[in-house]
């Protein structure tokens, strides 16, 4: 009889939320969707390895009755669900029965649901620090040791079109440098759709970093991020940026960067693995005719500073991921469309 009542209850607050809320709806993708390695595979649906968060618990490819009752059996007192936990919070509340039950009687997750578990990040220049290494960085490409890097931007968690931000305290600082690297095809997925990029040298060391944070707090345990310069696609979109800082309108134009995450080895040894594998980052140039001249404590791995920022040039965007192998017919069409006249790979 409990959980009757439970269920019941948990109903008819979903939908008054539904009805009430301007936020959730089946027209935005949910925020902070993780992947999910403590869950069952019986439980979390279709997903990459591991499984991502979804409001399709029994992965039938409906959400309904069902995946309310499994829901509904976490709510407090009830044994906690990571996850059905969806804003991230550690407990199952009625922002998390908010976004469930915006996709009740929904074909699975809505468009753009399926995205790794990091924010938008909408980037300052700044002029900071040079650091000596040497650093090496593995990912997914293999290994790159710079021996300087020169700090040049600061990014701050966006919203993007009032969507949530996962975590409002997760900055980056993006670390410049230069490693010539082969061309690489790759095809990329976020929430702008699915599109081909060309890949060219290694540019950026993006570090977890934290901004006018008390002193003593670490920087956030996230991915550290390996950049290469890029041709993506030009999209021309107009966007609403919110951060910590001011709420603008940009126009987001081409794809100029791609982002891998990345372990990082110090020159004493320590080494920093990737906390994601799949959570990469796509890097757009964006018009904004707002000037910036903000200061700012920023803190990382390297090092704390005051800082001025300025002008905002880029966008990033939280993406998926797959390698289109050289020499395929696949990377020989791509090619020609972006004619590098860069030769096949042996």
């Amino acid at each position: 009889m409990k959980n009757f009542f439970i269920l019941g209850m948990a109903t008819v607050i979903a939908f008054v939320l539904v009805g009430s809320s301007p936020v959730v709806s089946f027209s935005q993708p949910c925020p902070c969707i993780l992947v999910c390695p403590q869950c069952p595979p019986t439980i979390i649906g279709p997903g990459p390895p591991g499984g991502t968060k979804s409001p399709d618990l029994d992965g039938n490819g409906m959400v309904n009755l069902v995946d309310l009752s499994i829901f509904a059996s976490a709510w407090p007192p009830g044994p906690y669900l990571y996850c059905a936990d969806y804003d991230c919070s550690g407990f199952i509340g009625l922002q998390d029965l908010a976004l469930f039950a915006a996709h009740y009687q929904h074909m699975g997750p809505i468009p753009g649901y399926n995205q790794p578990g990091i924010d938008h990040y909408k980037t300052y220049e700044t002029l900071g620090p040079t650091i000596l290494g040497p650093y090496t960085l593995r990912d997914q490409f293999g290994e790159v040791v710079v021996t300087s890097l020169r700090l040049a931007k600061v990014a701050t968690p966006v919203a993007k079109n009032n969507q949530e931000i996962c975590d409002p305290t997760a900055h980056q600082t993006w670390w410049d440098f230069l490693f010539p690297q082969p061309n690489r095809m790759i095809r990329a997925q976020n929430q702008f759709g699915t599109h081909d990029w060309m890949l060219g040298d290694a540019r950026y060391l993006l570090l977890p970093a934290l901004k006018n944070e008390p002193a003593g707090q670490p920087p956030p345990e996230l991915n550290h991020y390996l950049c290469y310069e890029a041709q993506g696609p030009t999209l021309g979109i107009e966007v609403l940026l919110t951060d910590q800082f001011d709420q603008v309108t940009v126009i987001v134009l081409e794809g100029v960067y791609f982002c891998n995450p990345c372990e990082k080895e110090t020159p004493d040894g320590t080494v920093y693995p990737i906390v994601d594998p799949w959570a990469h980052l796509t890097v757009y140039l964006v018009e904004n005719p707002v000037p910036y001249d903000i200061q700012a404590l920023v803190r990382d791995q390297f090092m704390e500073e005051m800082l001025i920022l300025n002008e905002n040039l880029y966008l990033a965007v939280p993406a998926l991921k797959e390698l289109i192998p050289a020499g395929s017919s696949e990377w020989n069409r791509i090619k020609a469309l972006y004619k590098t006249g860069v030769p096949d790979e042996e």
